[in-house]
């Protein structure tokens, strides 16, 4: 029942509101009336599936905190048990919420406080384990923080799940406890001891530190898996990446108590207080070494001290690499300290007369500060500016000469005496340049003309400069090779318009002599190279067409390939390699069913014949061979039941069976061997009724007139003897059959009904030796001798399964499953060609259900996802069909479908219920 405020519990506790409500029962904070204090009432909720269970763990509780008295640990105040199996808990009541309601208000907590509270857990569970006891689920929600006169004080709750130390649990077949804080070996169901709860507390102050636990997920189902692997395989991050206030000391404490291996771990509670004792201490050592250094930092900083300055938060920052104030701090003074060394640089760079220098140097002061040493940046910025554009302008026009640009020189020397009229040497400079660029005109001209290719131009200026200048600089040089480019360009040309025109060999040759001249020349040695594939590429396609001719299709296919992977779309080669391919798979067809029917493997050599038959009708001597198979299956298949009946002792089937043989193969001695033998045997049995004697009489008659019509021997007057004498015996159409030539047509031998009576057979029965070496399967017949003997229609067809072929010819073979997780895998290959509206249609059903499509698509690849917790195991099968049409108008016919493929699904575990 659900209580109400105003309720009583215990005659005295009364019921204020409802707190909560955990795994078992409810949280309720009460008033006890007697003692005038609040209280919270844990309440067992009856009827529960688990009521057993619960109320040991709950009375469990109980007993486990009523032996322990700690200030640190949440009192039990009283039990109570009430009618109809109602079980409360009274015990001391936290005002200030748990560290769970404080992580979610606050984020991450100051890191003493948050020592601090570890520290009185540390001191709980050394009084806990001191009684033997170990807590087993401890978490931010199990920490309770109740108000005292001194503060808020932090005390261990909830020990459902403690147990005795090195007591295996017995209740719980499963994990019990918080997933995010539990170790390792509790998760793994091994044994624990006192390391398991350090390990517990450790997660906590990791996530007090950090503000997230050392393990985080989403809560997601999907990514529990990824959170427990990494929990047992991988390492947290350390605190301090989280929080820049962790000292490395604390960093140190964290991740020692989170140790995956037990023993790496601190041995105790006790072990792990002192611990935390002397990293308090430590960390407030650190604290304030780091916050000396950083207020010394900001006095030198006042001061304009850079250097000293950076001094002091670079120690801040040995001490803490993520405090961020001093961070900001070091690069502001480190970017004041750089700007007024360049300053200075740059007043020396002027000092120097390195005008250059210094303006782009006091052009990044300026750029920074307008104002920069109260202006004098930007007086000294525009004197190294006026000083450095004289300068670099006599050094370009000293640049110019050197290069011999005459004209551009001249511009510069007249620009510099604008300014300064007697500045070096410029009037000197300024009459050389104006003379040399009178003679380097003509010059330049034919460098123009050489630059542009235009070598018969070039040819001509050169000459002309030759008549003027005789040996002017390289003139002569100049003149050989573009009387040499000239003749390179008349041989590309040529060569290039035999490329473009189809003579493959003159290109060739052309280009050679190009290369031969000037390797590199232009690309006369890749279109040599394409006049050589081009020549190649014909010679294979000439070879390839005559082997079509000659039907030599592996070797087309071969040509063809090649042609495709050096040009994939020269001419029709993707039509006529489809064809050679096609061509091919008929032959190798052919070729298989020729030699299954060589082997009396019928079923197979018309499986492979028919499919020739389809896909080429009348190709070499198929349809003559796929008829002689068919036939020789239906004969193989008569014997092998004939045989079977003379097994069964059914001699009369035998003879009927034997007979129909010899007219279907009048030349199969086994058969004659076989009728005369079942006749033998027939008439030589014990005394039989009439009705059997007279079976047997119309069986035998019926055999050997089969045998002598086939034999020729005085047909028409045994015929009609035949009718004579057996009138009532002999069957009109066994009469037919040997008076007329056999057609399709076979007769029918009806049995009679009557019952045959058992006699004893003295003839023995055939050894199994003699039958056949493929015998089909056994066809079915009744064991009893009570039954009637089963009607037998023979026909002259051949007996062979329907085959159906598909369209396009080739199913999709299936070619692996793999399973990783709960992800299936499916592959497969297909050799057709997908069009617009065809699909590949991909279906699963576990066993014994009829598989359906879990996926339409075009891809040869499909991945089919199982639940991961708690997956369904068994045997499934699968399958991959070609369908042409629109899935979603459900308006699809199927092409073709693969063989089936199976696997197997072990499914997985149900996830642990959370446990608050």
């Amino acid at each position: 029942m659900t209580l109400s405020a105003g309720d009583l519990v215990g005659k005295k506790y009364r019921i204020l509101k409802h707190l909560g409500r955990g795994g078992l029962g409810d949280v309720y904070l009460a008033e006890d009336q007697l003692l005038a204090r609040k209280v919270a009432i844990k309440h067992l909720r009856p009827g529960s599936t688990r009521e057993q269970a619960g109320v040991e763990r709950f009375l469990g509780e109980a007993r486990t905190v009523a032996r322990i008295h700690h200030e640190n640990v949440v009192a039990i105040y009283d039990a109570i048990e009430e009618e109809e199996r109602n079980y409360y808990l009274v015990m001391e009541y936290a005002d200030e919420g748990t560290v769970a309601d404080l992580l979610q208000r606050e984020g991450q907590l100051p890191v003493l406080w948050a020592m601090e509270l570890s520290l009185a857990v540390a001191q709980a569970l050394e009084v806990v384990h001191a009684e033997g006891i170990l807590h087993g689920d401890i978490k931010p929600s199990n920490i309770m923080l109740v108000s005292t006169q001194d503060g808020v004080k932090a005390k261990l709750a909830d020990f459902g799940l403690s147990q005795v130390v090195g007591q295996a649990k017995t209740d719980q077949a499963a994990f019990s406890g918080s997933i995010l804080y539990s170790a390792p070996e509790q998760m793994c169901g091994a044994a624990m001891d006192r390391r398991a709860d350090v390990y517990a507390l450790g997660a906590v102050l990791y996530e007090m530190l950090a503000g997230q636990p050392p393990f985080p997920y989403t809560g997601k189902p999907e990514d529990v898996e990824h959170m427990i692997r990494s929990k047992l395989e991988g390492l947290p991050a350390p605190p301090s990446q989280h929080n820049s206030d962790v000292s490395p000391v604390v960093d140190v404490l964290v991740l020692k108590a989170l140790s995956k291996t037990p023993d790496e771990r601190y041995p105790d509670a006790r072990s792990f207080e002192q611990a935390l004792h002397q990293a308090i201490e430590a960390h407030q050592a650190w604290q304030e070494r780091v916050q000396a250094a950083y207020a010394q930092g900001v006095e030198h900083e006042q001061r304009g001290e850079w250097e000293q300055a950076i001094a002091c938060y670079e120690a801040v920052l040995a001490e803490q690499p993520r405090h961020a104030e001093a961070r900001g701090r070091l690069d502001h003074a480190q970017e004041q300290r750089d700007w007024k060394a360049l300053y200075s640089e740059g007043l020396q760079a002027c000092d120097r007369g390195e005008w250059t220098e210094a303006e782009k140097i006091l052009s990044q002061v300026v750029a920074y500060d307008q104002d920069y040493a109260g202006g004098e940046a930007a007086v000294n910025l525009q004197e190294a500016r006026r000083q450095s554009e004289l300068a670099s302008m006599y050094r370009e026009a000293k640049g110019c000469e050197a290069e011999e640009r005459w004209s551009e020189a001249v511009g510069l020397y007249l620009k510099i005496l604008t300014e300064v009229s007697d500045y070096e040497d410029v009037s000197a400079r300024l009459a050389n340049a104006i003379e040399q660029q009178k003679r380097q005109t003509l010059y330049n001209k034919a460098r123009e003309r050489l630059a542009n290719q235009d070598w018969t131009e070039a040819v001509k200026t050169l000459q002309e400069l030759e008549r003027l200048k005789p040996n002017y600089k390289d003139s002569a040089t100049l003149l050989a090779e573009a009387r040499r480019q000239r003749h390179l360009d008349e041989l590309y040309t040529q060569a290039t318009q035999a490329l473009n025109s189809g003579e493959w060999i003159t290109a060739i040759e052309a280009f050679s002599r190009v290369v031969q001249l000037e390797p590199e020349y232009k690309d006369a040695a890749t279109k040599r190279a394409i006049a050589e594939r081009q020549k190649h590429l014909a010679s294979l396609y000439e070879q390839a067409i005559a082997g079509m001719a000659a039907e030599d299709w592996s070797a087309v296919a071969a040509r063809l390939q090649e042609i495709r992977e050096i040009a994939p779309s020269y001419r029709d080669v993707d039509r006529l390699l489809e064809e050679a391919l096609q061509k091919q798979h008929i032959a190798d067809l052919y070729q298989e069913g020729v030699r299954l029917y060589e082997e009396e493997e019928w079923e197979q050599a018309i499986q492979r014949l028919e499919q020739v038959h389809q896909l080429q009708p009348g190709y070499r001597d198929g349809e003559q061979r796929l008829e002689e198979a068919r036939k020789a299956q239906h004969v193989y298949a008569l014997y092998a039941q004939a045989r079977q009946f003379e097994v069964d002792g059914k001699w009369v089937e035998a003879i009927r069976t034997y007979s129909d043989l010899i007219q279907q193969d009048p030349n199969h001695r086994d058969a004659k061997a076989g009728l005369a033998r079942a006749s033998a045997v027939a008439l030589g049995r014990g005394q039989p009724s009439a009705v059997e004697r007279r079976e047997r009489v119309v069986a035998i008659v019926a055999s050997l007139l089969v045998i002598m019509a086939l034999s020729c021997m005085f047909l028409n007057p045994l015929s009609r003897m035949a009718g004579a004498i057996f009138p009532s015996l002999v069957p009109s159409t066994a009469v037919a059959m040997v008076t007329q030539t056999p057609t399709s047509a076979v007769p029918t031998l009806v049995p009679t009904t009557a019952t045959p009576e058992p006699t004893v057979i003295s003839t023995p029965v055939p050894s199994p030796t003699d039958t056949p070496t493929r015998m089909p399967t056994r066809i079915s017949s009744p064991t009893s001798t009570d039954s009637p003997t089963p009607t037998l229609t023979p026909t002259s067809t051949p007996i062979r399964p329907t085959f159906t072929p598909t369209t396009p010819p080739y199913p999709p073979v299936l070619t692996e499953n793999g399973i990783i997780g709960s992800n299936v895998t499916f592959r497969w290959t297909w050799a057709g060609t997908l069009a617009a509206d065809d699909w590949f249609a991909v279906r699963v059903g576990k066993l014994p259900d009829i598989p359906h499509s879990q996926y339409w698509g075009k891809e040869r690849e499909y991945t089919f996802s199982m639940y991961t917790l708690g997956g369904e195991s068994g045997d499934y099968v699968w399958e991959v069909a070609v369908c042409r049409g629109e899935p979603s108008e459900a308006k699809c016919q199927q092409l073709s479908v693969s063989a089936r493929g199976f696997f197997s699904h072990g499914g997985c575990p149900p996830a642990p219920e959370p446990i608050d």
